[in-house]
């Protein structure tokens, strides 16, 4: 089975085979996310101490370009 097929099916293992089907999958991204995380479980990406320098890092460079930065936004 593929991780797309395994993603997309309906809880109850029945696999989507009509237009009606096919048409009720959108907006199932909860879902979908919500079946990796069960799936995976949570892990941890980035270190406190690494994820700390990588928020540093972002404000610094935001303060370097504020002016910039909300005249992009608006």
């Amino acid at each position: 089975m593929s991780i797309a097929r395994y993603l997309l099916e309906k809880e109850d293992g029945n696999m989507f085979t009509t237009e009606e089907d096919i048409e009720a999958l959108k907006g199932k991204t909860k879902d979908i996310a919500g079946k990796i995380f069960m799936e995976l479980g949570e892990w941890e990406i980035f270190t406190p101490e690494v994820e700390k320098d990588h928020d540093n890092e972002i404000a610094e460079n935001i303060g370097k370009n504020k002016e910039a930065f909300k005249e992009a936004c608006k």
